[in-house]
């Protein structure tokens, strides 16, 4: 089954059935695509993008906001640490205007990236580096993971932290600064169209995180009531939401503009070849799920202007307090009185349903959590002033983990793929200066579930001995064991499996997987499963060249006449291998009895090694 085929099968299922499909990796079979289909759609894309992580404060935070080292080799090494722990969807924030900061000499800091009219400047240091990265997942690990059968990674680019679009009031779409600044934009995604022109459909553009600032007006006050977040008078309140009403214009017209310039591009063979990539748009005050219905409260106001387009893909962000400020006015001044204890879980599960049934089920758009977490130091309950810590990320305290699962387990049920914020900061889930990852990891997958992998066999054969002993079986579509009397007629098989991508310590279970049966009898028949060097190649192996097998067997499992698939636990073993794991299957004992199983040149239900992590 290759990919679309799966996820659009995972797509039509029901909400408690598509946990498995989000969770799981592809089934056996998806080993034989090399690479993503051409188009994929959003539906089918949400279907199969699992728990992500975003790599942040890496390039669009700079020093003086903790940014994270972004030279090639540190960057590769947590992006190799995100897809070894099981994450399926990254995302990688980029600024592409930078700071205009200078050292004490007057040198500029930062490289630009992009010239002042948004033209990318491909030379630029940061520019390569990102663009290496972004291509070393989708051109280097994918086309390996999808030959393992494993899910290949999906990965967004966007534009982040673009101050100079929503900082000032003419930066709204009546503003003197509109026309400059869209253009610039428009400038910078045909850069980045560019760029990408020949990347496969697991790279997903995202149009503009977060519009806020200008973009952010306050109108969920109510009207004539004064309070510590609430303008006064009257006059203020009505400014206020038909700011809000602008900024909504604003954002709707610059998705539509930058829409239409990703699918407009035109790469040097002269092909719209991002015609049907998946593209993502957000709503206004910082993409936060509330505002994403009412930011576009008529299919007109989607990005192609009519909702048909299925390959674009909604996002917003949640970060949800564990306390709520209790504030009052007091001579004047707004003071946090209190950080009481609140639902949290309903005000998740209200955003969520607002999201869900408001939009995505509204427009039929799928919609991607891009953005979710919580800081170590949020304020805990208590009297303001008292409750404040910044000692409670280890151990992570309870409640923040709670956080993290609830969000994750309830974005699944609503089969909405989801992004961890992970910043080495605040808030970390993986520490870069020692290469783990803290508690919440299993807390971003939802109940402790991990995804799981299914992997088929590089090598598999079987031998005989006797006079068959020079014998390769490499080709052969069954795989045969038997201990006969007669040596002439003694089988073993011989399995290998690639693991060397595996995070062994974060494997929980490993079971292989055979298909077939006792084709001599229906009667009960044991076989044992070994270890072995990894030292032989199928078109080669034969019973006189076969490499050292542990004499010491790992167990036993029964096989009777009934054809169906046969499990082994071999943990232990996987665990403790490096690239390549040999298995081994001899008979138990001597008889006549012969087992058949299907190998990986049947057409279908070969061997699997099946990893939960």
């Amino acid at each position: 089954m290759n990919l679309r085929a799966w996820s659009s099968k995972c797509g039509k299922l029901l909400a408690s059935v598509t946990l498995a499909c989000t969770i799981l990796a592809a089934p056996a079979g998806m080993n034989q695509a090399s690479a993503a289909p051409a188009a994929i759609s959003a539906a089918e894309m949400a279907s199969f993008m699992g728990r992500g992580s975003n790599l942040g404060n890496t390039f669009e935070m700079f020093n003086q906001y903790a940014a994270q080292p972004r030279d090639y080799t540190s960057a590769k090494a947590v992006l190799d640490a995100f897809i070894g722990a099981g994450y399926t969807t990254i995302r990688m924030p980029i600024r592409w205007d930078v700071p205009k900061d200078v050292d004490s000499n007057g040198n500029r800091l930062y490289p630009d990236r992009i010239t002042s009219n948004g033209t990318i400047i491909e030379t630029s240091p940061d520019v390569v580096t990102y663009k290496n990265l972004v291509n070393y997942v989708l051109n280097t690990v994918n086309p390996q993971r999808a030959s393992q059968g494993l899910r290949e990674i999906v990965v967004i680019v966007n534009t982040h932290h673009e101050f100079w679009f929503h900082d000032e009031e003419g930066d709204l779409i009546n503003g003197s600064n509109y026309a400059s600044n869209i253009s610039k934009l428009n400038t910078i995604w045909q850069g980045i169209s560019k760029m990408f022109a020949n990347a496969p459909s697991t790279l997903v553009f995202e149009i503009f995180n977060e519009p806020h600032g200008i973009m952010a007006a306050n109108t969920k006050c109510v009207s004539g009531q004064p309070s510590c977040s609430c303008p006064s008078p009257q006059s203020l309140y009505d400014a206020e939401a038909a700011r809000e009403s602008l900024a909504i214009q604003t954002v709707v017209n610059m998705n539509k503009q930058v829409y239409s310039t990703i699918r407009n591009y035109t790469s040097s063979t002269g092909q719209k070849v991002h015609e049907k990539r998946v593209i993502m748009f957000g709503g206004i005050h910082y993409n936060a799920g509330e505002y994403l219905a009412k930011t576009y409260a008529l299919a007109t106001d989607l990005p192609d202007g009519s909702g048909t387009d299925k390959y674009m893909m909604a996002t917003y962000h949640l970060y949800q307090p564990l306390t709520k400020k209790v504030k009052a006015m007091v001579n004047g001044e707004c003071v946090v009185q209190s950080y009481d204890s609140y639902d949290w879980r309903a005000a998740i599960i209200d955003k969520m349903q607002q999201v869900y049934e408001d939009f995505s089920q509204k427009y039929n758009i799928p919609v991607f959590l891009g953005e979710f977490g919580q800081t170590y130091w949020y304020e805990l309950k208590g009297v303001a002033g008292s409750g404040f810590s910044t000692n409670k990320n280890e151990p992570i305290d309870p409640e923040r983990e709670a956080l993290y699962q609830f969000i994750s387990n309830e974005s699944i049920a609503r089969n909405m793929p989801a992004a961890v914020w992970d910043d080495n900061g605040d808030y970390t889930v993986y520490k870069r200066s020692s290469n783990t990852f803290n508690s919440l990891l299993d807390d971003v997958f939802g109940n402790g579930l991990r995804p799981k992998v299914s992997l088929n066999p590089t090598n598999d054969a079987f031998i005989r001995g006797g006079i068959n002993a020079n014998t390769n079986y490499g080709t052969a579509a069954k795989l045969e064991v038997k201990d006969d009397p007669n040596a002439d007629y003694d089988r073993a098989i011989f399995l290998k499996f690639p693991v060397g991508d595996l995070n062994k310590n974060l494997i929980t279970s490993a079971k292989l997987r055979v298909y077939g049966k006792n084709v001599t009898a229906t009667s009960d028949t044991m076989l044992s499963v070994f270890g072995a060097y990894s030292n032989w190649g199928e078109d080669s192996l034969t019973w006189n060249n076969q490499p050292y097998v542990n004499p010491s067997q790992f167990g036993t499992f029964t096989v009777n006449g009934t054809e169906k698939y046969y499990e082994f636990d071999v943990t232990g073993f996987i665990k403790s291998q490096g690239t390549s794991a040999s298995l081994v299957i001899k008979k138990s004992q001597s008889d006549e009895n012969r087992v058949e199983f299907n190998s990986k040149e049947n057409a279908s239900l070969r061997p699997q090694l099946i990893i939960t992590e």
